[in-house]
């Protein structure tokens, strides 16, 4: 899976020589390229992926910002001072505005945030963890994945999870952060990753969603739905508007064919492939 993959050195014996070969294990073609976007003090971030996946270097004065993903419905000075509001709080160890920031944000993304005069880094994933990331605290150094076959090509890697793997041929995936490998532990949505002196990273959930609410209940059955179609009608065409060409992949299943729906209805232009 394209994006980006972060490691932060835990002992002097880590071979840098050997995340390397890691990162060029995950080109999954000639188009893959890999970038290297930080290295030093035994940190080194890079992204492997194909040319028009969407990776962002926002640079401010206090600041140095990489962005995989997309934050939906915003100008691009506008992404620069979100992006720069979420560094402060998460820095300043002010979680409750941050959590607040995060979930009222419309995006599919992981930002990795670096304080230029503290070199202190933080991650933060959007918050419905749309886009999947790994991370793995190994004897020698902390692993930071958007793709999860890098576990398996770092020095010393992980052993495989029996349950994982039971959870995975009984119901197609494991269940909760457990993922084939172990220790390998996929990060919740609305989380912000912190580094420690000589302590693996803290993995700090800012928000867990409570799906059973009825917040809604004092509403009628039609208003309701009426509010989820004008909600899924506009996701759909924040979207769609980040391409130039829309393409709706028909799967078969009833997802396609509800973003169709949604697209025909907004009368946005979009092409269908099977």
């Amino acid at each position: 899976m394209p994006g980006l993959s972060f490691a932060e050195s835990l002992s002097p014996d880590w071979s840098s020589a050997r995340f390397s070969r890691a990162l060029d294990a995950l080109r999954f073609d000639e188009r893959y390229v890999r970038r290297t976007h930080l290295q030093q003090d035994g940190r080194w971030l890079a992204t492997v992926a194909y040319p028009e996946y969407p990776v962002q270097i926002i640079e401010t004065r206090h600041f140095w910002m990489c962005l995989d993903g997309y934050l939906y419905g915003l100008p691009a000075s506008q992404q620069r001072r979100t992006l720069t509001r979420l560094a402060t709080l998460a820095f300043d160890g002010d979680y409750h505005p941050l959590r607040d920031t995060l979930t009222q944000l419309d995006g599919a993304f992981v930002a990795f945030l670096f304080h230029k005069q503290t070199k202190a880094w933080a991650v933060i994933n959007d918050g419905l963890g749309r886009l999947p990331l790994y991370h793995w605290t190994a004897p020698d150094a902390f692993y930071l994945s958007r793709d999860f076959r890098l576990f398996t090509h770092v020095p010393s890697p992980p052993a495989p999870d029996r349950l994982g793997m039971a959870q995975q041929l009984m119901l197609s995936y494991p269940l909760g952060q457990r993922t084939l490998l172990d220790g390998v532990k996929r990060l919740p949505p609305c989380t912000l990753v912190r580094p420690r002196p000589v302590a693996r990273p803290q993995i700090i959930p800012l928000h867990v969603h409570d799906f059973g609410g009825c917040a809604h209940a004092n509403k009628s059955l039609q208003e309701n739905a009426q509010a989820l179609a004008d909600r899924f009608e506009t996701s759909c065409t924040t979207r769609a508007r980040h391409a130039s060409t829309c393409v709706v992949a028909l799967s078969g299943g009833l997802d396609s064919r509800a973003v169709a729906l949604g697209l025909q209805r907004a009368a946005h232009p979009f092409e269908t492939i099977t």
